[in-house]
């Protein structure tokens, strides 16, 4: 699409409202991309059981990348419907502290919805121990520890 100068001086805002247009989709497309490929990453990290431990803890504590991107989308809301309002406000007001500032506050995922967010997590870390409890079990079973007691009776130190 080509256009001139004297086009563009004539009908600019069109152009400007177009290129904001294509620019937010291309923000928000990154910042979907971005959170498939956390996403992935995630839930490869998690088979681990130390990144099962941490995925766990970030989401019971609500300090994860969901509760970053609910944090920034409530300030870019409270930008747009609060904050830009009051300036103008404040802009154009006679006393400037008759203007209050407009509160600002996020609410926390609820408790339920935290818990049920680390459901995979606790599997793989209860899996975890399972497996390596009976391990464990299965190496000092009666037999195994006669053998062992034997040994210590007779100044065999085990390997």
């Amino acid at each position: 699409m080509q256009t001139d100068a004297g086009s563009l001086r004539r009908h600019p805002e069109p152009v400007v409202t177009q290129h904001k247009i294509a620019i937010e989709g291309l923000k928000t497309d990154y910042r979907n991309r971005m959170i498939q490929q956390e996403q992935t990453g995630t839930r490869l990290t998690s088979i681990s059981p130390y990144g099962s431990f941490l995925y766990a803890l970030t989401a019971l504590s609500d300090t994860g990348s969901e509760s970053d991107d609910r944090f920034l989308q409530a300030a870019r809301l409270y930008e747009q419907d609060q904050l830009i309002p009051y300036t103008q406000a404040r802009s154009i007001a006679k006393d400037k502290r008759s203007v209050a500032l407009p509160n600002f506050a996020v609410q926390p995922t609820p408790l339920g919805q935290r818990l049920a967010a680390t459901s995979l997590e606790m599997i793989i870390l209860l899996g975890y121990n399972l497996v390596c409890s009976r391990q464990h079990i299965s190496r000092f079973d009666g037999t195994t520890s006669d053998k062992m007691s034997t040994k210590l009776q007779f100044g065999v130190v085990p390997n």
